[in-house]
């Protein structure tokens, strides 16, 4: 039977229907989660304790979990875990978006940066510091402008501003 890591926050909602997918599929899912690594396996799920702000730490206690249990894929439910999946999976040789694309992935001025050095066609744009005084920030911007934090998805905390004052509101709302 294969063998898939599944790599999801322990206050995830999602877990539940990957198990009854990889059931329906045959395969066997086993998680890694970001659960207390101090206490014995609370939910008597097997999960590996993983840290998804230390991936190179946590990839490389992926990889000697599996030289016990072969994994054969993984899968990150969302971006937080992305760059641990990319680095677990490097270091498993198993196919999967490479970790440097993952990272430029979970930056949005980085995609940006690697976008436009590529030829592609990209909107100007220009990196904030959530310390740099937002009414001189606002003077630099064209209008209409979009204010993006540079790691959350889905479009969480992307908003439009259409003048100075929209500007300075949505920096406001962002810092």
């Amino acid at each position: 039977m294969r063998r898939v890591l599944l790599i999801a926050a322990t206050t995830g909602y999602q877990t539940r229907a990957f198990d009854d997918s990889a059931r329906r599929l045959g395969v066997e899912l086993t998680l890694a989660t970001d659960r207390c690594h101090v206490l014995e396996d609370p939910w008597g799920d097997r999960a590996l304790a993983v840290r998804f702000e230390d991936p190179q730490l946590s990839a490389a206690r992926i990889a000697g979990s599996a030289r016990e249990r072969k994994i054969d894929g993984i899968l990150a439910v969302d971006d937080r875990q992305a760059i641990l999946a990319a680095s677990a999976a490097a270091a498993l040789e198993i196919p999967y978006n490479p970790v440097a694309a993952t990272a430029a992935c979970h930056d949005k001025h980085r995609a940006r940066e690697l976008y436009r050095a590529a030829g592609l066609p990209v909107p100007s744009f220009f990196r904030v510091a959530l310390e740099d005084d937002p009414e001189a920030t606002a003077q630099r911007a064209r209008y209409p402008c979009v204010l993006k934090p540079l790691a959350l998805s889905a479009s969480r905390g992307v908003i439009r501003a259409n003048d100075p004052a929209e500007f300075l509101a949505a920096f406001r709302r962002i810092r």
